[in-house]
């Protein structure tokens, strides 16, 4: 906190706005801990994620399902977060990695589509040369 906002927090009379302060505060650091969080998710989705299993198609079906739950809850925590931004008047962020990770799984839902269709289909059977 910087020292001139403290001495404005310090001074102010209004108890409302000494806890709008503190609530600004409290968001910025979720914002903070948000892009922290959704830099973990797209590390771990660009290493490890259904796109990197190789020819274990299934694993890769399992993954999918588990990274979609992943983002669709890192999706509404930023939600949340662009409402509080609002709410405080704060600037609205955005997180490139999220629209790249939704980009990254879209593509991938496409391609485990045509897996599972391939599966069900019963030309999984066939022998390919």
């Amino acid at each position: 906190m910087e020292l001139s906002q403290w001495c404005i927090y310090r001074t102010c009379s209004n108890p409302f706005l000494k806890y709008l302060f503190l609530y600004k505060q409290f968001t910025k650091q979720q914002i903070a801990n948000f892009k922290a969080d959704m830099q973990d998710f797209y590390d771990r989705l660009t290493s490890e994620g259904p796109g990197h299993v190789q020819r274990d198609l299934k694993r890769g079906e399992q993954l999918m399902d588990a990274y979609k739950a992943a983002l669709t809850e890192l999706e509404i925590r930023q939600r949340e977060l662009s409402l509080a931004e609002k709410l405080f008047d704060l600037p609205i962020t955005m997180y490139s990695n999220l629209v790249a990770a939704q980009k990254e799984l879209t593509n991938l839902a496409k391609v485990y589509a045509l897996y599972k269709e391939f599966c069900v289909s019963g030309y999984s059977d066939l022998l390919l040369k």
